[in-house]
């Protein structure tokens, strides 16, 4: 087999880069191949020792770990 010469190219790092814009861009858009995040989260009163749930207008601290509420 005949080596055929490569040609590489050196691109000069730029000192002051903000990502931000890229970052912001990608965030933006959609895809189909990503996974979504779903963030859940909990209050925990340390005074009953157990998670804040709010049912309706009402307010409780005797959920438990992972409840729905």
């Amino acid at each position: 087999f005949p080596l055929l010469p490569v040609r590489s190219q050196m691109f000069a790092a730029e000192e002051n880069v903000d990502f931000r814009i890229h970052v912001e861009n990608q965030t933006r858009a959609r895809d189909d191949v990503s996974r979504k995040q779903l963030r859940l989260y909990q209050l925990y009163s340390r005074t009953s020792g157990k998670h804040i749930q709010v049912l309706g207008r009402r307010i409780s601290a005797k959920g438990e770990d992972g409840d729905k509420y």
